[in-house]
């Protein structure tokens, strides 16, 4: 019997699935759920004029929780500074890049 509400059925695979995580977009809310940090970035990325890039491969490695608001990249950046050894440099009006804390 399968667990956790999966199925497997030849190829496919039936899982339940979190409908406030899945329609979050509607609303504007983003969920990370255990994503790379570049995973994460580029999801932010996509609703924002202001870029975010890293410029350190380790960090893209870390993996990232939690709900952000779309197109808010300076929440995003001070929730990563807080969290992560991360400096941010903002450059431009357009240009956010992460490093590693020294």
């Amino acid at each position: 019997m399968p667990t956790q509400a999966e199925a497997q059925s030849g190829d496919n695979t039936v899982r339940d699935i979190d409908v406030a995580k899945a329609t979050s977009w509607r609303t504007g809310r983003i969920f990370l759920d255990d994503l790379s940090l570049a995973d994460a970035i580029s999801e932010m990325n996509r609703y924002s004029p202001v870029q975010i890039t890293v410029d350190d491969p380790r960090l893209a490695q870390l993996h990232v929780n939690g709900m952000f608001r779309a197109g808010e990249q300076d929440a995003f950046v001070n929730a990563l500074e807080q969290y992560f050894p991360i400096s941010a440099e903002r450059r431009g009006d357009h240009s956010i890049i992460l490093t590693a804390r020294r």
